[in-house]
C-alpha cells in the first residue's frame, strides 16, 4: 500500500505532513499569504489504486476535519487513534 507524500502543493496551498499515527494524519496547510490551518483525517485505503487516500472536499465533516490551531488538531488525531 502506497502511503501519502510528506509534502504536496494543491490549488496554491502547501501541505506538509506533521504527524502520522496508526489511524490518521495531520497536515499543515499554508496559503501563499502565510495563513496556516491544520487538516486532520483518518487513514483510508483505496484498494483499487493500492494507496492511501487524501481527503476530497466531500470528506470534510465525515472522515476529515480542518482546525485553526495545532493543539485542537492533535486532540482530534488522538481521538481517531483510540
Amino acid at each position: 500500500m502506497r502511503d501519502l507524500k510528506q509534502e504536496y502543493t494543491i490549488k496554491g496551498f502547501k501541505l506538509s505532513q506533521i504527524r502520522r499515527a496508526k489511524n490518521g494524519y495531520i497536515y499543515e496547510k499554508q496559503s501563499n499569504e502565510g495563513s496556516v490551518t491544520y487538516e486532520v483525517f483518518k487513514y483510508v485505503e483505496n484498494r483499487k489504486y493500492k494507496c492511501v487516500s487524501y481527503p476530497t472536499e466531500k470528506a470534510f465533516g465525515s472522515w476529515a476535519w480542518a482546525y485553526w490551531n495545532l493543539e485542537t488538531a492533535l486532540r482530534k488525531l488522538e481521538s481517531i487513534n483510540k
